[in-house]
């Protein structure tokens, strides 16, 4: 029998997988490697404590009042003219990121500047369902599973060489000479609930089922970066793909218990979450949330009947272009 307070209206009680604060990390850089390995070095170094009893608390009731400047998330209710329905091809695929990328464009707020450039990098379907193994982990063509490890998706170091990739000689002139100092770059992620990908055999779809209207199992919180030690709490992790020549760079957590949680209850299809990974902007004081820790976690609310969670991410380098201060 599940408690009161752990069924209360704005919080619910469930566990997470932190990083283990080895001394081995001190000497050696935790890594995973995804991908068929060939070779004897283990697959990983990376070892987890799970801590329960975390709380984590809904913001339904305070959904409009989030900045993604300030917070480095925020929710929009999105109705999609270009779903993903049964027998889709690679070209309804890059419709639908197509959408999202001019809706982004139309609606990311010009804090600093206009926006000069969105451009979507990657995709990725996760399917609770249908969960891969390490072998097949980053390959194309497989759904992975909702992660329930708290993680960052770029470090700060790491972010320039992100962008640096999907840009053209010509772009990466332009936009990223530091000298002229003339761009803000920021690395965003887009996380929907679309008719989603049920299963997947190749680069394209084989089956596809339309997701229920509301996410239950599994849900996708995010930690308040205001409760986030950059100095104590951040570790980079090499993450590793047989056959690509890129290693990225990403941060887990390791535990603290001043760490806030927060995620949305009944959260519906239309209901798009947009957050922050990487910020050039990172360096300033000044600056908001430089980037969004995330996780999914075991909802205690969810019915055993509950379809697993299922939802499409798409990733974007945003590109503003500074305006320049008074008086210049």
């Amino acid at each position: 029998m599940n408690s009161a307070a752990e069924f209360n209206d704005d919080v619910v009680l469930s566990e997470l997988s932190y990083l283990a604060p080895l001394p081995l990390y001190q000497t050696v850089k935790p890594y995973h490697i995804s991908g068929q390995l060939n070779h004897v070095y283990p697959r990983t170094n990376l070892v987890f404590n799970l801590h329960q009893d975390i709380k984590f608390h809904d913001l339904r009731s305070r959904k409009t009042r989030l900045s993604l400047e300030r917070d480095g998330f925020k929710y929009l209710d999105w109705d999609f003219l270009q779903d993903l329905k049964a027998s889709p091809d690679a070209l309804s695929v890059n419709g639908f990121l197509t959408e999202i990328r001019k809706r982004l464009e139309q609606w990311l707020p010009n804090t600093d500047g206009p926006t000069e450039k969105v451009i979507c990098y990657s995709h990725r379907f996760r399917d609770g369902d249908n969960a891969r193994t390490s072998d097949t982990e980053g390959e194309l063509g497989t759904a992975a599973a909702p992660v329930n490890i708290p993680h960052a998706d770029q470090t700060f170091n790491n972010g320039l060489n992100r962008v640096a990739r999907h840009l053209t000689p010509e772009e990466r002139l332009i936009y990223l000479d530091q000298d002229q100092d003339q761009y803000r770059i920021r690395i965003i992620k887009q996380v929907s609930t679309p008719s989603i990908l049920k299963h997947r055999t190749d680069d394209c779809a084989s089956t596809w089922t339309p997701l229920l209207p509301v996410i239950s199992a599994d849900p996708l919180a995010v930690c308040d970066y205001s409760t986030i030690s950059l100095e104590h709490d951040l570790c980079a992790i090499d993450r590793i793909i047989i056959g690509s020549a890129y290693i990225g760079e990403v941060y887990y957590l390791k535990y603290n218990s001043n760490h806030k949680w927060w995620w949305l209850s009944q959260q519906k299809r239309e209901e798009t979450l947009v957050f922050v990974s990487w910020d050039s902007e990172n360096a300033k004081v000044d600056v908001g949330a430089k980037f969004c820790a995330h996780a999914s976690f075991r909802n205690p609310k969810a019915s055993v009947n509950d379809p697993a969670r299922q939802s499409v991410e798409a990733r974007f380098i945003w590109i503003t272009k500074k305006e320049a201060p008074m008086g210049h």
